[in-house]
């Protein structure tokens, strides 16, 4: 996805495939790994994080954001360097 922010909430489902989510403010770039099934809430507001098919398998989310009025979708940010990649 590359580094990026929302402006608010967005709820996330995993529909297929793997999909792993990196945070920026997290110092030890630890992996959150989500499957099929599973679901989870990017809390928005500004953090900066990046989710990365690593499977090399397709993945399906179905997303829904929780935006301000008039705002985007989404933020892109610069590479917080937290991780190696």
């Amino acid at each position: 996805t590359g580094w990026h922010s929302h402006p608010g909430p967005v709820l996330v489902v995993i529909e297929s495939g793997t999909f792993t989510f990196y945070d920026g403010d997290d110092p030890d770039c630890d992996p959150q790994v989500f499957s099929a099934g599973d679901a989870f809430v990017d809390r928005g507001g500004g953090h900066v994080h990046i989710g990365r098919n690593e499977s090399g398998a397709p993945v399906e989310l179905s997303v829904t954001y929780l935006l301000p009025q008039g705002a985007g979708p989404r933020t892109d940010a610069p590479d917080p360097g937290n991780c190696d990649f």
